[in-house]
């Protein structure tokens, strides 16, 4: 029992290794894509600056101040959208609460399951145990 819950850890642990890497590479890669365009345009300014003159008025700088904003927006989008939530490695109790805290306030652990009827008779958990033959 130990050396099966042992491996289930470590094979948690390697899922999370290579999620870790999927999501750092992602992460690079919407990086790059959100310098790309800020990078040519400062190539485009080193090699030919005349083909940015229309960008050097008022309106032109609205534009690419529009566009830099654009691009980090986009940049925090994938960013957001490579977030994985964390999952609850231990789903037992219902709000985070240990079954101790539950038990010593008197409730119930386990959520209460539907009624199922039988006839007339109305089988749940809770309800007294009727023998077969009655």
């Amino acid at each position: 029992m130990l050396q099966e819950l042992s491996r289930a850890a470590h094979q948690v642990e390697s899922v999370q290794g290579q999620l870790r890497a999927e999501q750092a590479q992602g992460r690079l890669g919407a990086l790059v894509i959100a310098v790309m365009p800020v990078a040519l345009l400062a190539l485009l300014h080193v090699v030919n600056p005349q083909y940015l003159a229309p960008y050097q008025t008022l309106s032109g700088e609205f534009v690419l101040g529009g566009l830099v904003v654009l691009i980090a927006v986009g940049y925090l989008w994938m960013v957001h959208i490579l977030r994985v939530p964390q999952p609850d490695l231990l789903p037992l109790a219902p709000h985070a609460e240990s079954a101790a805290s539950q038990q010593v306030r008197g409730e119930h652990y386990f959520p209460a399951l539907p009624s199922a009827r039988l006839g007339d008779a109305a089988i749940h958990p809770s309800s007294p145990r009727v023998a077969a033959g009655d």
